[in-house]
């Protein structure tokens, strides 16, 4: 049976145009928002985060040096550069460009004929390197995505989440900080050609100093950013903004609290007891149910309303229960919407119970069962 607690707090609803969305406490390792990011999305050109980490590896593994030259294949300029009219770092047809201006022409101007060139130097082709990077998408547990090509160009095999792209953004900050400074460099020259980051973001949110932008003509538009405030690193995406406009603002709502007029809050600490699961069959009635990690939240504290809290779980639980089981779900509602949710575990063990106790639990499911 799905069991549900509901209850109010004061707090105010987070209002944004993008289909999905969250907002991301590094230092804390809490989600502090999040709306639909579990949702499967096309990824655009978020796809070229997990290329340009692929190709890092590449270097780290020696498969290729950062000063190998690789080749501009007919295939890269005519559907990544010039001729198609992309953003591109305009190589020339049948030239060779070094892994490390491909890279920096990758992550600076999002190029794709740099996306293709290192695709086809590395794996072969580009079929085989989005292979390598649905592989490193499964090892980094995001178990939603995959890739079908290095780009992001539209294709029914590329997808993935809105928390799949923050277990990658969250991995680069942590493990890869030189590939993460990279998104945060202001213009690039190549070949005599000086151009600026080509994430809009860069000139709209001050100390943003990663990710990037993309679009999807059946989604809209998309971003991920992150920066440091009052020193905590925040991470934010938003997916299926209807307008550039709308990208924008969404994401300066969720990480600049002097553009939103909102504030983060804590909710709960961890360890805190939400709510009480039933047990059956246990040497007690109830088992606590305990949030894993610190929970925040972004209020407006000019503009208090009401929030609904719920929590969900599949009960009653059998005995034995073992502490620490996820089984159970926190919902932080706002007209009727949920705009967070968090896993809720059990805060303490609960054995099975003598004889007559679970005697006693079998005659009141048995009379419920008849009374329902």
């Amino acid at each position: 049976m799905l069991l549900v607690w509901a209850w109010s707090g004061p707090a105010n609803a987070v209002e944004l145009s993008a289909n999905s969305a969250f907002l991301y406490d590094a230092n804390r390792d809490a989600l502090v928002y999040a709306k639909n990011a579990r949702e499967p999305i096309a990824p655009a050109n978020l796809t070229k985060i997990m290329t340009a980490l692929v190709v890092i590896d590449a270097i780290r593994n020696e498969e290729i040096a950062a000063q190998t030259e690789l080749p501009i294949s007919v295939d890269a300029w005519q559907r990544g550069g010039a001729p198609a009219r992309v953003t591109t770092m305009f190589a020339r047809v049948r030239s060779n460009v070094s892994v490390e201006n491909l890279l920096k022409g990758l992550v600076v101007h999002n190029a794709n004929d740099a996306a293709i060139a290192l695709a086809e130097g590395i794996a072969g082709d580009e079929p085989s390197f989005a292979q390598r990077m649905t592989q490193k998408a499964q090892e980094l547990g995001m178990t939603e995505t995959r890739y079908a090509n290095a780009t992001g160009y539209p294709d029914s095999g590329n997808q993935t989440t809105l928390a799949d792209q923050l277990r990658l953004i969250l991995h680069i900050i942590r493990e890869e900080p030189e590939l993460h400074g990279l998104y945060g460099v202001e213009r690039f020259t190549w070949n005599n050609i000086t151009q600026r980051n080509k994430n809009p973001l860069m000139r709209e949110i001050e100390a943003l100093d990663g990710f990037t932008a993309g679009f999807s003509e059946t989604e809209g538009f998309a971003a991920l950013g992150t920066l440091e405030m009052g020193g905590i690193r925040y991470v934010a995406g938003i997916a299926g903004a209807p307008t550039e406009k709308d990208r924008i603002n969404d994401m300066k709502t969720l990480l600049v609290s002097t553009f939103s007029g909102l504030s983060i809050r804590p909710v709960f600490t961890k360890g805190e007891t939400v709510a009480d699961a039933k047990v059956y069959g246990g040497s007690q009635p109830s088992v606590p149910l305990v949030t894993p990690g610190a929970l925040h939240a972004l209020i407006d504290l000019s503009h208090k309303e009401d929030y609904s809290f719920e929590v969900v779980y599949d009960g009653p639980l059998s005995a034995p229960v073992q502490k620490g089981k996820a089984v159970g779900e926190l919902r932080l509602l706002s007209k009727d919407t949920v705009i967070f949710t968090s896993p809720l575990v059990t805060g303490m063990q609960v054995p099975k119970g003598t004889l007559q106790q679970r005697s006693m639990d079998a005659i009141a499911e048995l009379f419920w069962s008849v009374f329902r």
